[in-house]
């Protein structure tokens, strides 16, 4: 169970994220015409700032945790997350936007 002031590692999928289709070809095409098609997946470091429930449909609850990531936190060096709270989902496996906390760590 996670609770308001744990950090937590959220992993991140990239392909889910919105502009990364047009930004991967870009790179893929100047930097490294030899990358593969899959997208990048990594991982930053948070503190639990808030919790609550979303309602996707009627009689389904849905939990989520605002995490409120530091200073200097660049994902796979593409998706910069610095001082952002992002929404993220605390059932199994990843959210809609594919990430998900994968450790947490009580200070």
């Amino acid at each position: 169970m996670v609770n308001i002031g744990d950090t937590v590692r959220v992993r991140f999928d990239l392909s889910k994220i919105g502009g990364m289709d047009a930004f991967q070809k870009k790179l893929r095409t100047a930097n490294r015409p030899e990358s593969v098609e899959k997208y990048p997946i990594g991982h930053a470091v948070g503190v639990v700032v808030g919790k609550g429930y979303t309602y996707p449909s009627p009689g389904r609850r849905e939990s989520f945790a605002i995490v409120r990531f530091s200073a200097g936190q660049v994902v796979c060096g593409i998706y910069d997350v610095s001082r952002m709270s992002i929404a993220v989902s605390m059932d199994d496996g990843p959210d809609f936007y594919g990430k998900r906390i994968v450790d947490i760590k009580t200070i």
